[in-house]
């Protein structure tokens, strides 16, 4: 079933804080998900509820896009005062002399709690959030680098360090969030956020949506790119071309998202299939713990693009992101609540407690966006 035969729902969009959704069955499907997240918080640690740092980012994400809309009693006990997990999270990361996130040696985990940060700044308006945020974004500029067939490494020099679709296109995201929080630095967070962008639509934006994850250089000199069809970088794009817009007002940018999102929700590139979203390796639930995150990164990027253009996709994105939160909710929830990986189902227990994690937090992250729409 294509996008095109959804029934189109009237959606209201607004900035208003909500106090209370109780009339909402996403959101209540969302606390309930929540609530089983909270089952792997496990305090102090810079991971608080993954083994897995940047999935840890994610759970710190969902939580401040929805506290940021949600003023209800439950989300404020959730985030709220010195125990609650902004504080919580925040005051417990690793950190390197000026401030900056270090705990691993990856450029996109570190641009991943940036993002995080960013979003937690929004809802709490405190300035660590976002002094934090600018010096971890600042020290990955001044680490990071050019790869000789293009885009940034995604690490120093180590065994796994490559070209990065992923921690280039965070990357445009976080400065183009940080310019537009941080006027006497605008420009030169957005030359940053441009120069890449302009890589990334030369080098990996293929026929409307981001094709490799990888840029290789071969023995003869020659650059390939592996095509990789990934959810999560076309969550990114979308997130970062919005917020890049934002900035600029550059509806040309917009219009680039609107048709990455166009191109990933008709189903024919395989990101969707039957309406709900798929990775690769859901099917025979070979996914680790990193790739079975992907998924809730894509509906994030839906949603973000849906706030500035709710007509986007031919106004499909509130019917699309329901269809998969009925979907995760009906055939993909296991006994005690726990989410698995393949939001068409079957549900199958996942092995170990990260990729347990990185399962239900990204199908929580669908609960969540469906909410907001």
């Amino acid at each position: 079933m294509h996008l095109t035969s959804f029934i189109l729902l009237a959606s209201a969009v607004t900035g208003h804080v909500i106090t209370e959704r109780a009339d909402n069955p996403y959101r209540e499907k969302a606390y309930k998900a929540i609530n089983k997240l909270q089952s792997f918080y496990n305090t102090p640690s810079p991971t608080p509820w993954s083994p897995g740092w940047w999935n840890s980012a994610q759970c710190l994400t969902l939580i401040a896009d929805l506290r940021k809309q949600d003023n209800s009693a439950f989300m404020k006990k959730l985030t709220d005062n010195y125990a609650g997990v902004f504080d919580t999270v925040e005051r417990d990361q690793a950190k390197d002399s000026n401030g900056a996130l270090d705990y691993t040696a990856w450029f996109d985990d570190r641009l991943w709690w940036t993002i995080a940060l960013i979003k937690t700044y929004d809802v709490t308006g405190q300035q660590k959030y976002i002094q934090s945020a600018r010096r971890t974004f600042q020290r990955v500029a001044a680490d990071t680098s050019r790869a000789p067939c293009g885009l940034l490494y995604n690490a120093y020099e180590r065994v796994g360090r490559h070209s990065s679709a992923i921690t280039t296109l965070l990357y445009i995201e976080a400065a183009a969030l940080l310019a537009k929080r941080t006027p006497t630095q605008q420009k030169n967070y957005m030359d940053k956020a441009r120069k890449q962008w302009a890589e990334v639509k030369n080098l990996i934006l293929v026929d409307g949506y981001i094709q490799g994850d990888v840029l290789s250089q071969q023995s003869d000199g020659t650059c390939t790119n592996n095509y990789a069809h990934l959810t999560y970088q076309e969550g990114v794009a979308m997130a970062a071309l919005v917020a890049m817009a934002d900035v600029t007002g550059n509806q040309d940018l917009l219009n680039t998202a609107e048709t990455i999102a166009s191109k990933v929700l008709s189903g024919e590139h395989g990101f969707v299939v039957n309406g709900v979203a798929k990775e690769y390796c859901d099917d025979d639930f070979s996914c680790g713990g990193d790739v079975a995150q992907f998924k809730g990164i894509l509906q994030r990027g839906v949603y973000t693009l849906w706030k500035v253009r709710p007509n986007a996709a031919n106004g499909t994105i509130p019917d699309y992101l329901k269809f998969n939160a009925d979907s995760i909710w009906n055939n993909n929830r296991g006994s005690g609540g726990l989410l698995g990986l393949n939001w068409s189902g079957p549900f199958k227990r996942p092995d170990g407690v990260d990729l347990q994690l990185a399962t239900h937090s990204s199908a929580t992250m669908a609960l969540v966006y469906a909410s907001l729409v």
